[in-house]
């Protein structure tokens, strides 16, 4: 009588690993993008807010305000969060953002009719005009660009993102394809 009860082959169970290591590394690399993507939905929501308080403070002083980067001093990193200053522009506007802070953010004004935000380089440390006094950089109306600057995934490749007061009212990705 002949044994039946063969079990699998070295070679079989290896082409097996291999096969599902293929597929882990894929799905490895398909859930770090799905949660890069969802750290910067923290600065989308931000700039939309950040947008609406000035667009509300606008309607009261018919001016707006600028304000410079917020949290000072700091360089967004993937882990995130520092102390917010709370004595910025940001607080005459009302704005105060909640929980970690993985992007920095900053206010300034462009003169009137200027559609294309012209981005401010490097990391975004640059010498904004600090508005807690709401001064304008120009007489007469002014436009306004709301600026986040994050690195969510820590490769030193910031993640610069944009918002006008012009309509649409879309944030756009000044760094695209960079988390």
């Amino acid at each position: 009588m002949k044994n039946r009860n063969r079990g699998f082959t070295l070679l079989e169970l290896m082409v097996v690993i291999v096969i599902v290591g293929i597929l882990a590394m894929v799905a490895f690399a398909k859930y770090r993008g799905f949660k890069y993507r969802a750290a910067r939905s923290e600065a989308f929501h931000n700039l939309d807010a950040i947008r609406t308080c000035e667009e509300a403070y606008e309607a009261e002083h018919q001016r707006y305000v600028l304000c410079s980067w917020n949290p000072p001093g700091w360089t967004p990193g993937p882990v995130g969060t520092r102390t917010w200053n709370e004595n910025s522009g940001f607080k005459s506007i009302g704005f105060k953002p909640r929980g970690k802070k993985r992007f920095k953010y900053a206010v300034d004004g462009y003169p009137a009719d200027t559609v294309s935000a012209t981005w401010l380089g490097g990391n975004g440390d640059t010498s904004i005009t600090d508005g807690e006094q709401g001064r304008s950089p120009s007489s007469g109306k002014q436009d306004i660009c709301i600026m986040a600057v994050g690195d969510v995934d820590g490769d030193g490749a910031y993640s610069k993102l944009y918002l006008t007061d012009e309509p649409p009212g879309e944030v756009k990705d000044a760094n695209p394809e960079k988390y």
